[in-house]
């Protein structure tokens, strides 16, 4: 790919944000269509601009040739390298309206920062509204999402945020000692404590360094969550060191919040096996409502019990 398109085409978008270009909207829409049309289904052998063009007619009228030109050479080289989402969401912020868009019919409490104790109040309107209609303009909306959690951190904050190994390797060994420390008593039940003694170094170890790179992000103020996830909260520290001492005192403290980290995320779960987690969530459900009904009819046979007590000391 040519320099210049690489070089020029970011800065060209965001002028276009400061000038005001009335053809920023336009230019939107040739970038998700190329996008969404770069590479041919089934091989994925990548489709050139000419084709992209006549894909349906005629794409754009030929005065945004040019334009589409550079977008074509910027994500195509987006896409060779295995990183269009990251390309696109580069150039996110320049969408017009992108935060009303992405923001529009969410309720108040899935936008706050401030941690939160209850759900919404009232039922809602969740009907299909097809507000995004391509892959690429899925990653628009999430980057307008992670944004929103994200805030500006004051400098002295991140002066001591690790970027050099020595200093890295410093932290990741302090929180592998951490991980592995069983002496005294530990929060956590028998299956999660030993699931944690089993536990290969090298998983540790790589456990480690994912917690080093959320840290970083949590502290730099990019935690890279959307705001409506449940029991999420950004809390400043002044220091890197700060946040690393009370992570390294959760996980020396408690091994249930060891075990969490290896626990496959829903998302996964769910794509990669659905119908094993549909009957995990139907056995569950048996289980809580044989539980429930023990524990009623329990509380009703003391209740009986009390009331025939009672009728006999009237007696």
């Amino acid at each position: 790919m040519p320099d210049n398109f690489l070089k020029s085409f970011v800065p060209m978008m965001e002028a276009a944000v400061h000038q005001r270009n009335p053809c920023l909207q336009e230019w939107w829409r040739i970038i998700l269509y190329i996008q969404e049309h770069i590479a041919q289904p089934g091989d994925r052998a990548v489709l050139s601009l000419a084709v992209i063009k006549r894909q349906k007619g005629r794409a754009w009228e030929d005065r945004y040739d040019d334009f589409a030109n550079r977008a074509y050479e910027y994500l195509h080289f987006g896409y060779r390298m295995g990183a269009s989402e990251q390309f696109i969401k580069r150039i996110a912020w320049t969408k017009p309206n992108i935060r009303h868009d992405a923001f529009r019919d969410m309720n108040s409490h899935e936008l706050s920062l401030a941690r939160r104790a209850k759900k919404g109040e009232n039922e809602v309107d969740q009907a299909y509204d097809a507000r995004m209609k391509t892959e690429g303009e899925f990653w628009v909306h999430q980057e307008a999402l992670f944004n929103h959690t994200s805030k500006r951190m004051p400098i002295e904050s991140l002066r001591d945020i690790p970027c050099y190994s020595e200093d890295e390797c410093h932290f990741v060994r302090v929180m592998v000692e951490a991980i592995v420390d069983m002496e005294g008593e530990k929060d956590g039940n028998v299956h999660q404590i030993d699931t944690v003694k089993k536990t290969s170094k090298g998983v540790i170890q790589h456990l480690a360094w994912v917690l080093m790179q959320e840290a970083k992000l949590a502290q730099a103020g990019k935690p890279c969550i959307a705001p409506f996830c449940t029991s999420f909260h950004l809390k400043d520290y002044e220091s890197f060191w700060d946040r690393w001492d009370d992570m390294t005192a959760l996980f020396r403290s408690s091994k249930a919040a060891v075990a969490n980290l290896l626990i496959t995320p829903y998302f996964k779960r769910f794509a990669c096996d659905p119908r094993s987690e549909l009957q995990r969530k139907e056995s569950n459900a048996d289980n809580n409502a044989t539980k429930a009904r023990k524990t009623r009819d329990g509380q009703m046979a003391l209740v009986a019990q009390a009331s025939g007590a009672g009728a006999a000391n009237y007696q």
